[in-house]
């Protein structure tokens, strides 16, 4: 795989938006990234990029900050092999590891469950904070009530719904706008052998009937306020609602926003720069 074609991708954008663009393009898929002042290069292979312009587009108007971006050839040989480097089983909750399918790997405690993901160019690898910060919050609720099952709104590798059903969601569904990420997420589902407990569909989240009894979206801060009453009608009475993709300058802004829609603040945590929050629902709604 060393003799694959690469672009790089060097994204431009204002110092508040710049970290969530440079998750935006992890979530995307990016083999690598490399952040300087004002930009982040990104590198993709070229077949991508046709949907990841379409999706820049999208989501700079969401960001509503100015976004620029260009394209060029990359000597990057070696890209993928050397990103699959850092890509190591890892435990993520108290209950769930992750690890890549090419790895042969057993936890130590066998009470843990292992859950093999190939991102393959969708978002989820469970390295990222905000990715661990979701399947902790998800653990803790199927611990308290596993019988519940979970909707997974920008569902990217599927991590976050396949993970929900390891830990004890008797069905998950799945929903994201990119069908690369709906593919993947498909294919995941059947390398940990719960394809018939995962439903998948490519399409916005306004499309998805509810509500669930959880709820988890890890997307951006513009994103989800703009998804709130959307977001707020799909969490059931008594149901809880997980986010994150959100800065920890952010979450006090994104539980206001939530509260307006009748939610209230059930729990929060943070991994570095990055938060998660977990709403509840009356009810009573």
């Amino acid at each position: 795989m060393g003799d694959e074609r690469w672009v790089r991708l060097e994204v431009r954008a204002g110092r508040d938006v710049l970290e969530a663009v440079g998750l935006l393009l992890v979530e995307w898929g990016a083999a690598g990234t490399v952040h300087g002042p004002g930009r982040v290069e990104a590198y993709y292979p070229p077949d991508r990029l046709e949907s990841l312009e379409a999706r820049l587009g999208r989501y700079a108007a969401d960001l509503g900050e100015p976004v620029s971006w260009t394209w060029s050839e990359a000597d990057a040989a070696g890209w993928r092999d050397r990103w699959k480097a850092f890509f190591r089983p890892a435990r993520v909750s108290g209950r769930l590891a992750v690890c890549p399918p090419w790895e042969a790997w057993t936890p130590p405690n066998p009470d843990v469950r292992v859950l093999r993901i190939d991102p393959g160019q969708a978002f989820g690898t469970g390295t990222h904070e905000t990715t661990r910060l979701c399947l902790a919050a998800l653990d803790d609720l199927l611990g308290e009530a596993p019988g519940q099952p979970v909707l997974d709104v920008g569902c990217g590798s599927g991590i976050l719904s396949i993970g929900a059903v390891l830990l004890g969601a008797p069905w998950a569904a799945a929903v994201d706008v990119d069908p690369v990420a709906v593919r993947t997420a498909r294919d995941n589902a059947r390398r940990n052998g719960v394809a018939g407990r995962l439903q998948t569909w490519c399409g916005d989240a306004r499309s998805v009937r509810g509500p669930f009894p959880v709820v988890v979206a890890n997307i951006l801060y513009p994103v989800l306020a703009g998804l709130a009453p959307v977001l707020a009608r799909l969490t059931g009475p008594g149901g809880s609602l997980v986010l994150s993709g959100l800065l920890r300058e952010e979450l006090d802004g994104i539980v206001r926003i939530y509260g307006e829609q009748g939610l209230s603040e059930r729990g929060r945590r943070a991994r570095g720069e990055w938060g998660a929050v977990v709403l509840a629902r009356s009810a009573r709604a």
